[in-house]
C-alpha cells in the first residue's frame, strides 16, 4: 500500500514537470490594426477658491464701567440699542402689553447694537483656500496590436498581442510565443 502511494506521487511529479516544459520561439508579424487599452482612474487636484476671512479688532476698554457695560450688554453699542429699544417699546401698548413691548424693544435693540459693533470693529480680507476634488480620467495602459504572422510555419495566421507602445500599421514587429 505504501509502495503504491510513493509510485503515485512520483508519477504526479514527473507528469507536472513534463507538462510545464514548453517550446518558445520568435517570429515576425505585419501589423494590421492597433487599438488602445483604456482604463478609468480617479485622480485628485487641489482647487483654489476665495473666502472672506474677518478678524475682530474690537479694543475693549479695561476700565470698570467698560467691563460692566461690555459684560452685561455685549458692547457699548448694545447698551445704546437696549436703551433706544426700551424707549420705543414704552410708546407701544398699555398695561401689561406695554411691559412686554419694553422688554422686547430692549432685547431687539441690544441685538441690533451688538451686530453693528461687530461689523464696525472687524476687518475682512479675501484669502485663497484650497479644497481637494476628485475627478475621473481615462488613460491608455497599452495597445492591442493585431497582425498577420510572417513566417513559413505560421504564414497567414492572424494574432493579437498586447504591447506597451503603439507600432505603425504595416510595420513588422517581433512576436514571442510558446507551444506546450
Amino acid at each position: 500500500m505504501k509502495e503504491m502511494k510513493k509510485t503515485a506521487i512520483f508519477l504526479a511529479l514527473v507528469s507536472t514537470f513534463a507538462v510545464t516544459e514548453a517550446i518558445a520561439a520568435t517570429t515576425e508579424m505585419v501589423v494590421t490594426s492597433v487599438e488602445p487599452i483604456q482604463k478609468s482612474v480617479v485622480r485628485y487636484q487641489d482647487v483654489p477658491y476665495m473666502e472672506s476671512q474677518c478678524t475682530n479688532t474690537n479694543q475693549r476698554g479695561t476700565g470698570l464701567i467698560e467691563r460692566g457695560v461690555n459684560g452685561g450688554f455685549g458692547s457699548q453699542e448694545g447698551l445704546i440699542g437696549s436703551v433706544i429699544g426700551y424707549g420705543i417699546g414704552n410708546e407701544i401698548g398699555g398695561g401689561s402689553g406695554n411691559d412686554i413691548a419694553k422688554v422686547l424693544g430692549a432685547v431687539i435693540g441690544n441685538k441690533i447694537g451688538n451686530t453693528r459693533a461687530a461689523t464696525k470693529n472687524s476687518q475682512c480680507e479675501m484669502v485663497t483656500k484650497y479644497k481637494r476634488e476628485a475627478y475621473r480620467e481615462t488613460i491608455v495602459t497599452g495597445y492591442y496590436v493585431t497582425g498577420d504572422l510572417f513566417s513559413n510555419v505560421h504564414q497567414g495566421t492572424t494574432v493579437t498581442v498586447e504591447r506597451p507602445m503603439s507600432p505603425s500599421i504595416g510595420s513588422i514587429v517581433n512576436v514571442n510565443y510558446r507551444v506546450w
